[in-house]
């Protein structure tokens, strides 16, 4: 089957870099459309209740931690179409808009030095948690 479109998640840590570094030119080779979900690390449970932990557990100061602006400037300096992050409220959305009207790519050497810093941060994902349900 052909497929039109791919949705993956793609964020500076070392569990997403496969997907960045293999299979994101793959799809621009088949001339996909690509969307790019849990830029800034997701919730830390998929079925919670209540908004704490948004917009994304990568999101804060400190080891393993990145500013919103960065994770999102980040995703869209890569050869993705459309990046999707969740949001709490207007003045996160308005937040965003603002980097993606002022968006400047993120240059290799910040690219880079960006995914040092969340190395390890993959451990923060719940979606690479064992115990990660749907439910």
């Amino acid at each position: 089957y052909e497929f039109d479109t791919l949705l993956t998640t793609f964020n500076p840590t070392k569990e997403r870099r496969a997907y960045e570094e293999v299979l994101l030119p793959v799809a621009c080779k088949q001339n996909l459309g690509i969307i790019a979900m849990k830029i800034m690390g997701g919730t830390p449970k998929y079925n919670r209740v209540g908004t704490e932990g948004l917009p994304g557990v990568l999101v804060g100061d400190g080891p393993g931690k990145a500013s919103p602006d960065k994770l999102l400037r980040y995703a869209l300096s890569l050869p993705v179409h459309v990046a999707v992050n969740g949001i709490y409220d207007h003045k996160q959305l308005k937040h965003n808009l603002g980097v993606c009207y002022n968006f400047q790519p993120l240059p290799e050497p910040e690219r880079r030095s960006l995914q040092v810093a969340l190395h390890n941060s993959d451990v923060l994902l719940a979606y690479n948690k064992p115990d990660y349900t749907r439910a």
